[in-house]
């Protein structure tokens, strides 16, 4: 978390959990070198919607994106017409898109297991690189046994991603800065903070 801090001019990084589906990517608030000691736990172990359910990549990318200002948001719109008895009938109006300012970003995206919407986070990933996206996700594989082949793919397949794997959380815990710069700070990655 320190390491991210480095690269935001505020200091703070907004912190998303996700599991399976729409419903379970949640934008949990900021974290700042205040408040890193007991963040996890006191913010999102038994805490998030979908807390230990299954993997979804493609909506926590999207709501990032929508968080960075690269998609707009929805903010449901005021009920037109109709008055009294369109709001007691259950006329609705649909939701509108907000564009929040658009911030160069980068994306720690840690993940321990495989991901089963492949396709929906492989469109949303090349819809972000059509649209020029100032954001780049660094994908960091946390896992002793797997080797994450879908983050190779589309770590090989588009310029805005990349992918580190850390084999052993804690000898990189214990490892100097040097160490942890050189797996996270790819050639790609350093090409992507030029431009």
């Amino acid at each position: 978390v320190t390491w991210g801090m480095v690269f935001d001019p505020d200091k703070k990084l907004d912190v998303f959990t996700f599991s399976d589906g729409a419903g379970h990517a949640h934008h949990v608030g900021e974290i700042t070198p205040e408040t890193t000691e007991g963040y996890v736990r006191n913010a999102i172990v038994n805490r998030v919607p979908g807390w230990r359910g299954g993997t979804d990549y493609s909506f926590v990318l999207e709501s990032a994106m929508r968080n960075f200002g690269w998609l707009p948001s929805q903010e449901e719109a005021k009920p037109s017409g109709g008055g009294f008895f369109a709001g007691l009938f259950g006329k609705k109006s649909a939701p509108v898109p907000v564009q929040t300012t658009k911030r160069p970003s980068i994306v720690l995206f840690i993940t321990d297991g495989d991901n089963s919407d492949k396709d929906r986070t492989r469109q949303v990933l090349r819809a972000s690189q059509d649209r020029h996206d100032q954001i780049y996700f660094l994908f960091i594989g946390v896992n002793r046994s797997l080797d994450f082949p879908f983050l190779k793919q589309i770590g090989d397949e588009f310029d805005n991603t990349g992918l580190a794997v850390i084999k052993d959380i804690r000898g990189l815990m214990r490892a100097d800065d040097d160490v942890l710069n050189d797996m996270l700070i790819g050639d790609e990655l350093l090409t992507w903070l030029k431009k």
